[in-house]
């Protein structure tokens, strides 16, 4: 081999090895990379299920309170109940009371013109 063939050659190895650093070094960055996103992810992933359990936690929660909410309203009807029949109890106590007070002072009105007479 002549020397420009020798310094071809070597030429080409020195091109090769530097192409094959290059290569190795951008293999290792994408290693490193993809190293750093699944350690994200994992990250990520950690976060998606700790916002699932609060969101079950919340939906516990909400329905507990719904629940409550329910029971409170029933128990707001039925003193609501409870207190028209007292207040038609009254009235109707209250019409007695007046009818009798006024016989009675019929009657007495009427005795009291009976003796006038």
């Amino acid at each position: 081999m002549d020397f420009r063939g020798r310094y071809e050659k070597d030429r080409d190895e020195r091109v090769s090895a530097a192409q094959n650093q290059n290569y190795k070094q951008m293999y290792q960055q994408v290693l490193a990379e993809n190293e750093a996103f699944r350690a994200k992810l994992g990250e990520i992933t950690a976060s998606h299920g700790e916002l699932q359990a609060q969101m079950a936690d919340l939906l516990t929660q909400f329905e507990l309170l719904k629940s409550t909410n329910n029971q409170r309203a029933a128990d707001l009807l039925q003193i609501s109940q409870n207190m028209e029949a007292m207040v038609a109890t009254a009235y109707e106590q209250q019409s007695d009371v007046l009818t009798r007070f006024k016989a009675d002072i019929a009657g007495r009105l009427g005795a009291a013109k009976a003796e006038l007479e």
